[in-house]
């Protein structure tokens, strides 16, 4: 829920904050955003174009938007009005922090990725002192970065991901639950980093990788499968990214025909559902078991 900052006792500030929540959740759930889109305007108007609560619905459009159109178009609307908040709210401002967080994020997959990451590796630093090293939003900020670091494919930050991965599982579980979204974000991308960490050796010419990796990621997999399958139903696309990290352990561990059930089930998913899987990392799985 929107923080409403009403020292005035001004009744417009609550409902444009209050009809905020309903047109983004509209916008979210059907991907209409005419009623967003004109709230914005009307804030504009009567808020002003340089007011937090302005700025808020403002972003609450873009993160819809961005879900909707190329990471690059994305990266732009970002940087637009990330200068424009960044001009006129104070530099802890929750709103402002929350508007760095994307901004971050669209300059990494706009191709960035070196800028990408220090600008989470700022925003985490920043949560850090406004907020606590132990809230909500710093620890969010933390996996971020972790995923960023790990998305970023280079081997050298490789370890700093598994690091702050392994301390983001055991913090989230502890206070939140095996079973919350919150601990389960982190547990996937774990999961993802342990794979990695073995193709890593493998790759470097480890004589003997350590298949201890494989058998993490195995049981994060199907834990995380059962997990989701009770919430979010079989056919939700983080089931089917869960499906995906099994087939990926299974693969590597040489159970190829195990492997090959996982991606069949994801491909068919997929093809009866359209849901919004990694497409990438299901076609280079499917290729590899292929070779």
């Amino acid at each position: 829920m929107l923080d409403v900052q009403d020292d005035t006792g001004d009744l417009t500030r609550i409902r444009f904050a209050a009809r905020f929540e309903v047109d983004q959740h509209h916008a979210e759930q059907t991907g209409e955003l005419t009623p967003l889109e004109s709230l914005v305007t009307k804030a504009k108007r009567h808020l002003g174009p340089t007011d937090y609560l302005t700025f808020r619905i403002e972003c609450g459009l873009e993160e819809v938007r961005s879900r909707r159109r190329a990471a690059a178009a994305s990266a732009d609307a970002w940087d637009d009005l990330y200068l424009r908040a960044s001009a006129h709210l104070n530099r802890l401002d929750r709103v402002l922090m929350r508007i760095e967080s994307f901004h971050a994020q669209y300059t990494r997959r706009r191709g960035d990725i070196e800028g990408g990451i220090q600008l989470y590796r700022d925003a985490l630093a920043k949560r850090s002192e406004a907020l606590g090293e132990n809230t909500y939003d710093t620890h969010m900020t933390r996996g971020n970065l972790a995923f960023a670091l790990l998305d970023s494919g280079e081997p050298a930050y490789l370890d700093e991901a598994l690091a702050i991965l392994e301390a983001e599982v055991s913090y989230r579980t502890t206070e939140y639950g095996p079973e919350s979204e919150f601990a389960c974000r982190a547990a996937g991308n774990l999961g993802r980093a342990l794979v990695r960490r073995y193709e890593r050796d493998v790759h470097d010419g480890v004589a003997e990788p350590d298949t201890g990796s494989l058998h993490r990621a195995l049981a994060i997999a199907t834990e995380q499968i059962s997990i989701r399958d009770r919430r979010n139903g079989r056919t939700d696309a983080f089931t089917s990214n869960a499906h995906l990290l099994r087939a990926h352990a299974l693969l590597l561990l040489d159970r190829r025909d195990d492997a090959r059930t996982e991606l069949k089930f994801v491909a068919a998913v997929v093809e009866g559902r359209r849901v919004p899987v990694e497409q990438d990392w299901l076609a280079e799985l499917t290729a590899r078991l292929e070779q």
